[in-house]
């Protein structure tokens, strides 16, 4: 399927939603998965469960750039060793202030911390974070905290028209993350707060697409298509007309980040 301007977060709601999809044996790899490259390299070459400062280290300048992620999320979901709540909460806020300070196209560093604050709400092994949904609603509403209050019920527009395709492209990805981590849950009702209240667009095109209401209910399709339904079955679980949303956001072209 052809890409478009669409917000890029397929990548992070299609990790989670395959791990919450997963039979007992494709978990069971998972857990193995995690749990090796979870850990990082010691001095002397040899794996080792990461330590908070360790895992920063792994995330900035780790070997393997996809998975730079995987220790912090070990240690926010105690999978090595347990730690207090405030030692977590103090990791997580470490990691919201270096995806805040990612100002860059790609966003490396900001889509791992995505990655393993979503992903450590719900981990296949270990203890869920009960943090992370919080970090993930912090990111959004800084990104989104500067707007002029008449334009914040279509926050993702008023970045795209004030800021650019970078603090856009990154509001976006952490709307995607705050679904992902409680996808029938907190994530769900975020997300349709947002969509009651942001405006149906008036036009179509990239700029449609770009819209908090494109944006948030493209979320809801995105996830049906990636657990293989199908495109008539997907519209199904947008939750505003499936008609009206296809027509605008132009629904079967996003599958792909």
């Amino acid at each position: 399927m052809r890409k478009t301007g669409a917000p890029r977060f397929a990548w992070l709601l299609a990790g989670v939603v395959l791990c919450l999809a997963a039979g007992p044996e494709r978990a069971s790899a998972q857990s193995a998965w995690w749990r090796l490259h979870g850990m990082v390299l010691d001095e002397a070459g040899h794996r080792v469960p990461p330590t908070p400062e360790t895992a920063i280290r792994a995330l900035l300048d780790g070997e393997e750039p996809g998975q730079r992620g995987a220790p912090a999320r070990a240690v926010l979901t105690q999978l090595f060793e347990p730690r207090s709540g405030v030692e977590l909460d103090a990791f997580a806020a470490r990691l919201v202030g270096l995806a805040l300070a990612d100002d860059t196209s790609v966003g490396q560093v900001r889509r791992q911390v995505l990655g393993a604050l979503s992903a450590s709400a719900r981990p296949e092994q270990g203890i869920p974070y009960e943090g992370a949904f919080a970090s993930l609603v912090q990111l959004f509403d800084t990104y989104v905290r500067d707007l002029p209050a008449d334009e914040r019920n279509d926050p993702l527009a008023a970045l795209r028209r004030h800021a650019g395709q970078v603090p856009h492209r990154a509001a976006a990805n952490a709307l995607g993350a705050i679904r992902a981590a409680e996808p029938q849950g907190r994530g769900r009702d975020f997300l349709l707060g947002l969509i009651a209240a942001a405006p149906v667009p008036e036009t179509r095109g990239a700029g449609a697409r770009a819209s908090t209401w494109c944006v948030a209910n493209n979320s809801f399709f995105l996830t049906a298509r990636i657990l293989g339904k199908s495109k008539e079955e997907a519209l199904r679980e947008v939750p505003v007309d499936p008609v009206l949303f296809e027509d605008i956001c132009g629904a079967g072209a996003h599958i792909h980040p």
